[in-house]
């Protein structure tokens, strides 16, 4: 079995140890923003959060993926960066400046370079178990996230339906899981999605705005878990651009997923309907719904559903899941 889908069998169990995580230090609550710092499923735990919160927060919030802060970042400002392995080097000279900006700073890591500054600078940390591929460690990076925030923003109560989440997740997983090999099952809804997609060239993500980060989520993991292209894009912007693309495409080896929740605004949901009537007779299209009342509950069944998909479409395509060479290969030469 790979280590992704031990990994993604054990999703609801690490949920559910690092909600027992505590948050032992204290955020200042005079902020005038808000920045989270990291790369690949460290900077997904950040959009992801947005998603959850964008529409109760009164201050700004953004993700940064980069080396550097944006300039708006001063004293009252928080900054939270997120390494799984610590040694990021994007999120390390952000850690640097944030220092010198003088910002209020925590961070969260399993280990590593981020974990020797914090104690050299001494920052506040959250410390979350180490030897996982990163992109496994979704659920300790997001719920970390959620109870920093959580710390000092009670009245946004972004934990209210964690527990309706990690139900939710454990439905899912007694769905598609074969509970004694602990392996995916080669039936369901999703498996027959996978085996409708596994031989296309790209699988596009489109979504509406308020599920930008599970977009970003689902989109990373099939680059990375199935070895595929794949991009999103968010409606309405889309039908603004990249609709006028499918024009001349009479028939495509392209596969579309749109990302469904049932309190869609309305306009989105005459977008959606007119966007797959273009679409088709020039690629395989599937819908993927939310399951859940409760915002999170919603979010994180959308984020299982996609990461099933992603591990389906790997081992059906014969590729080891696991591994990730092309991006070794790059970190390795930057070392040098």
């Amino acid at each position: 079995m790979s280590e992704i889908e031990k990994s993604l069998y054990e999703f609801p169990e690490m949920m559910k140890k690092a909600l027992k995580k505590e948050v032992d230090f204290i955020i200042e609550k005079k902020l005038k923003n808000i920045v989270i710092v990291g790369m690949g499923g460290s900077a997904i735990s950040g959009d992801v959060l947005i998603d959850l919160i964008k529409d109760k927060i009164e201050i700004p919030i953004e993700v940064c993926r980069y080396y550097e802060l944006p300039n708006f970042v001063k004293e009252d400002s928080l900054v939270i960066l997120i390494s799984y392995s610590g040694n990021t080097e994007e999120t390390i000279s952000c850690f640097k400046q944030a220092i010198k900006k003088k910002a209020k700073i925590v961070c969260i890591t399993s280990n590593g370079i981020l974990e020797n500054l914090c104690k050299k600078y001494k920052i506040p940390l959250i410390k979350i178990p180490p030897k996982l591929k990163p992109r496994a460690a979704f659920p300790f990076l997001f719920i970390s996230l959620l109870k920093i925030i959580d710390s000092f923003k009670k009245e946004l109560m972004i934990l209210e339906g964690i527990e309706e989440a990690i139900e939710i997740i454990e439905k899912i997983r007694e769905e598609n899981f074969d509970k004694k090999k602990k392996e995916l099952k080669q039936e369901g809804m999703l498996y027959e999605i996978a085996k409708l997609f596994y031989k296309k060239d790209a699988i596009l993500i489109y979504s509406s705005e308020h599920l930008k980060g599970v977009a970003t989520r689902i989109k990373t993991q099939i680059n990375e878990n199935s070895k595929m292209l794949s991009w999103f894009s968010l409606l309405p912007e889309l039908n603004h651009n990249e609709i006028s693309g499918w024009q001349e495409v009479k028939k495509s080896n392209f596969a579309v997923i749109f990302l469904r929740t049932k309190d869609e605004n309305e306009r989105i949901i005459k977008r959606i309907e007119y966007t797959e009537d273009i679409l088709k007779n020039r690629a395989i299209i599937k819908e993927i719904w939310s399951i859940g009342e409760n915002k999170l509950a919603k979010l994180f069944s959308l984020i299982y559903r996609g990461d099933i998909i992603s591990l389906h479409l790997g081992k059906m395509r014969n590729v080891n899941v696991d591994e990730v060479p092309l991006q070794d290969r790059i970190k390795e030469i930057l070392r040098k």
